[in-house]
């Protein structure tokens, strides 16, 4: 092996344009084999081990909690230790002036480049830099001075033609509905079917689907006098038993737009002031509320076609973007841009994308 065989974040990982190294199984300067583990990434699905391309010395270019771009360079392996000591020395001595160098190449994120496009800043401010994120674009605006754009002027990501789109926060209601094509679009949701047989299946068989079926019944029963008298006891009672048996609980209080998709019951909670916008898709244990500290009064609003994974939680005035998904055991407790991935403990943003692949089913019959 003359040449260092390059070390790269596999091209795989097509739903972010970075990853974390979380871990360093091997030091530079080392000798590995082929196949062996040398690097654990964090991405917004899960974590990846990138394997030696080579068996040789190891030359390490990054180290833990750094971001690097998905096709980055990690790092070298050298066929020899003579040459891996060769590539950590420098080519020249001190005394003599270093040649120009080419200028290198910075890869901004798509957060990054709508953020500098809005403030007017050049890129040439992150010259030497390998990726920049929105955030360091924010960062270097608050120390010159400079007032970032407002969140719902700026575009936040790209559309179904590949250019970026202002979408601002929307959340979408039935309030004409009829409670029969609302049932409907929740029925749909499931597995894009919404006739009597699948209703009656799932009524049977489906925990959660039964508990959005009785809320639905509820809300709409208290909306006439009778109707409060005749159909909303019953309705208040089988939600009840709902709730004992399932483990969820989605108080009368909170707007839900149509769609409403329980695919995992047990362990739900849901404030009573919240508001969830349409096609919303709730996994189990997951809790949506106030924080209950000092200066975070309120409670969530969530966007159309949001997907919340298991495990989750949101606490807060907070709001998220519609098509965002909130990935499993994440912690969210700051406003979340339109099209997210959010992942980790505290949340941060690990990708964007055009639309969200976990809500499906959302062709359903309209009024």
């Amino acid at each position: 092996m003359t040449n260092p065989v390059p070390i790269l974040v596999p091209q795989e990982v097509v739903n972010d344009t970075s990853v974390r190294v979380v871990k360093i199984a091997v030091v530079s300067g080392q000798e590995v084999s082929l196949g062996q583990p040398l690097v654990e990434l964090e991405t917004s699905k899960s974590n990846i081990q990138v394997e030696s391309p080579a068996a040789g010395w190891l030359l390490v270019l990054c180290k833990v909690g750094d971001d690097v771009p998905v096709g980055g360079l990690i790092g070298h392996v050298f066929g020899s230790q003579s040459a891996l000591d060769a590539a950590s020395q420098p080519s020249l001595p001190p005394s003599q002036p270093a040649p120009a160098e080419a200028p290198a190449v910075t890869i901004f994120s798509k957060d990054a480049r709508a953020l500098l496009q809005a403030s007017g800043m050049d890129e040439a401010a992150f010259k030497g830099r390998a990726f920049v994120r929105a955030a360091d674009v924010q960062a270097l605006l608050g120390k010159e001075g400079l007032t970032a754009p407002d969140e719902s002027a700026m575009p936040e990501h790209a559309g179904a033609s590949g250019v970026l789109e202002n979408k601002a926060f929307e959340q979408t209601f039935a309030h004409d509905w009829p409670l029969w094509m609302l049932v409907r679009s929740d029925l749909h949701r499931i597995d894009g079917r919404h006739d009597n047989v699948h209703l009656l299946h799932h009524w049977r068989r489906n925990p959660g689907f039964r508990y959005v079926l009785w809320f639905r019944i509820a809300q709409w029963a208290r909306q006439r006098a009778w109707r409060k008298l005749l159909v909303y006891p019953l309705a208040i009672w089988r939600l009840e038993r709902c709730h004992l048996q399932s483990g969820i609980r989605i108080p009368l209080a909170v707007k839900a737009g149509p769609g409403l998709l329980v695919g995992h019951w047990g362990g739900i909670w849901i404030s009573p002031s919240c508001t969830l916008g349409a096609n919303c898709s709730l996994g189990n244990d997951i809790n949506i509320g106030s924080a209950g500290g000092a200066g975070q009064v309120g409670v969530p609003k969530i966007g159309d076609n949001v997907f919340i994974g298991p495990g989750s939680r949101i606490a807060g005035p907070v709001k998220v973007g519609q098509g965002s998904a909130i990935m499993p055991n994440s912690l969210v407790t700051a406003d979340v841009p339109p099209g997210s991935i959010v992942i980790g403990v505290p949340h941060r943003i690990s990708g964007h994308r055009d639309s969200n692949t976990f809500v499906s089913n959302t062709n359903y019959p309209r009024p």
